[in-house]
């Protein structure tokens, strides 16, 4: 009897299907990781654009006499009488500031601010951030 040594096409059939299985787990893996990172990051960049754009009401309510807040979903605007505007514009995020009435006047020292700012990516209409804050001016 002749000895012969090689692989038949049952074993690479076998082989084949267990590394197409593999390679598929690994590729959704993968893909999953990917697409949950860059939720992630989207989620962390609202997150710090909201907190810039609280500190910076929260600097112009205790430094000036008197501002307004201009507002739409592609900026927002705080208008110091004192100073020169504080732009906020992304073109991945959606503004929204409620109940504050776009333009008003509002006077730190007689004006309890309360609002609820609410930031949505466009890019990922599933990610948002929203923080609620009052700004007062001890007297």
């Amino acid at each position: 009897m002749i000895n012969q040594k090689g692989v038949t096409l049952v074993e690479l059939l076998a082989t084949l299907v267990i590394f197409g299985i593999f390679s598929t787990i690994i590729w959704a893996f993968l893909f999953q990781t990917v697409k949950t990172n860059e939720v992630e990051i989207s989620k962390n960049q609202l997150q710090q654009e909201a907190n810039i754009i609280l500190n910076a009401l929260d600097e112009v309510h205790r430094k000036s006499s008197e501002y307004t807040i201009d507002y739409n979903s592609d900026e927002i605007i705080i208008k110091p009488t004192n100073s020169s505007p504080i732009v906020f514009s992304n073109s991945q995020i959606d503004y929204n500031l409620f109940p504050l009435v776009s333009g008003k006047s509002i006077s730190p020292n007689t004006d309890r601010l309360n609002i609820t700012l609410v930031l949505k990516s466009k890019t990922n209409e599933n990610v948002n951030t929203t923080l609620k804050s009052t700004f007062v001016r001890l007297k």
